[in-house]
């Protein structure tokens, strides 16, 4: 199964403030189905498909960096 992002990078972007999750908690399975959810409808399946095969460079830290700067934390 190929997925964009490895159950390692997943850990490490989600709990890159120090938080732990164990790496068997997050399967490629569970990559896979969030990609069909939520990256498969915005890019539809012939970029994905590209992506998946590396034929752009995919930096998920780059992706991910600006949303670290819109998080809001709630008192």
């Amino acid at each position: 199964m190929t997925t964009l992002v490895t159950p390692r990078e997943v850990i490490d972007l989600a709990f890159a403030d120090g938080g732990y999750l164990p790496p068997e908690a997050i399967g490629t399975v569970d990559i896979a189905a969030a990609e069909a959810r939520y990256l498969l409808p915005v890019t539809g399946p012939a970029l994905w498909q590209k992506l998946a095969e590396g034929e752009y460079p995919l930096s998920l830290i780059h992706i991910s960096e600006p949303t670290r700067h819109l998080r809001i934390s709630y008192a």
